[in-house]
């Protein structure tokens, strides 16, 4: 195959998960701004009437986190397609992607660089927590068995998505002593502790947010029933 083409679709599968990334970010703040304001959900160019929302939101999610998962199947193919003198250009393409939710980032081993390098999987959990968060605030009342199976498989396709992109780490990682220089590979190797770190941080912030998501629904009933029309 091509190897120029290869480096090249590593670079196109990073772009087109950014955008993703940052359509779900904008969706999911629109999304739990409507939901919290018990309002119809109109966002970049969706609208869902307040009781469809819950079905039509989650739909877009589920679409969405199974497009990202195939896009990380196909990167970690793409490294294992790259032939041993190209592997360093795919491995630049994709360590210094500009994307800000880059898993993947690598920008150096002095303390700054490893700590802005690392933040990317981190983040994405964040994003996931974020949309979580602003699916129940389109739940009304308690959930319902739908509600529960639903959350449940965008759970699950969550957690796809993790294995997904830990699958491309494993794959680059496999192949890095072979084709890259030591003192790079064990730069690599040695953020993995603060790519560890980044990730629980990550859970506990998706976490918390989702916590004052639920207060702040909590906070808005009393009101909405004083004043029905406002």
């Amino acid at each position: 195959m091509d190897q120029s083409i290869l480096v090249d679709a590593v670079a196109k599968h990073m772009d087109l998960l950014e955008k993703i990334s940052i359509w779900a970010l904008l969706l999911s703040l629109a999304i739990a701004w409507a939901g919290l304001q018990k309002k119809d959900i109109t966002a970049l160019g969706l609208t869902f009437a307040r009781k469809e929302a819950f079905a039509g939101a989650v739909a877009v999610y589920l679409f969405a986190n199974m497009i990202i998962i195939v896009l990380f199947l196909r990167l970690g193919d793409l490294f294992r397609l790259v032939d041993d003198k190209t592997f360093s250009q795919a491995f630049t393409r994709l360590a210094t992607h500009t994307w800000i939710m880059n898993p993947f980032g690598y920008f150096g081993g002095d303390g700054l660089a490893r700590t802005y390098s690392c933040e990317g999987f981190g983040l994405l959990i964040v994003l996931w927590w974020l949309c979580h968060a602003s699916l129940s605030t389109l739940i009304d009342g308690k959930p319902t068995r739908v509600h529960l199976l639903l959350i449940g498989i965008f759970l699950a396709l969550g957690l796809s998505a993790m294995l997904s992109v830990q699958r491309v780490g494993w794959i680059v990682l496999s192949r890095a002593p072979q084709v890259l220089p030591k003192n790079i590979t064990d730069s690599i190797s040695s953020t993995l502790a603060e790519r560890s770190v980044a990730t629980y941080l990550g859970i506990g912030v998706g976490a918390l947010l989702f916590r004052v998501t639920h207060l702040l629904q909590r906070r808005l009933r009393p009101a909405q029933r004083h004043h029905p029309g406002g």
